[in-house]
């Protein structure tokens, strides 16, 4: 009688002791450490799809022209973008060699 009462109640201590958030109403903060649940896997997340948008770049600063050795006019015979035919001067040309 004395066993059977003994082994009744080291179960229901055992089952106690085994408990944690996910197998009863205890919260998480009650699991103590090293006795955490293993986290289930989410799987792999997809990659990321690229938006199409650029970073925006910082503009490299220009030396004055009188610090270079040499400043080089370059006239593109087309436009990139549309390719119409360029013809003129530009008042303003902002590319110069810097001299070394």
């Amino acid at each position: 009688m004395l066993v059977r009462v003994l082994s009744e109640r080291l179960m229901a201590l055992e089952e106690k002791v085994n408990q944690n958030s996910q197998n009863s109403s205890k919260p998480p903060s009650t699991d103590g450490f090293g006795k955490g649940v293993k986290a289930k896997g989410k799987g792999k997340k997809a990659p990321r799809e690229q938006s199409g948008k650029t970073a925006p770049r910082e503009a490299r600063k220009l030396y004055p022209a009188e610090d270079c050795r040499a400043v080089h006019e370059v006239i593109p015979p087309a436009c990139d973008a549309c390719g119409a035919s360029l013809s003129g001067h530009d008042s303003h040309p902002h590319r110069h060699v810097p001299g070394i």
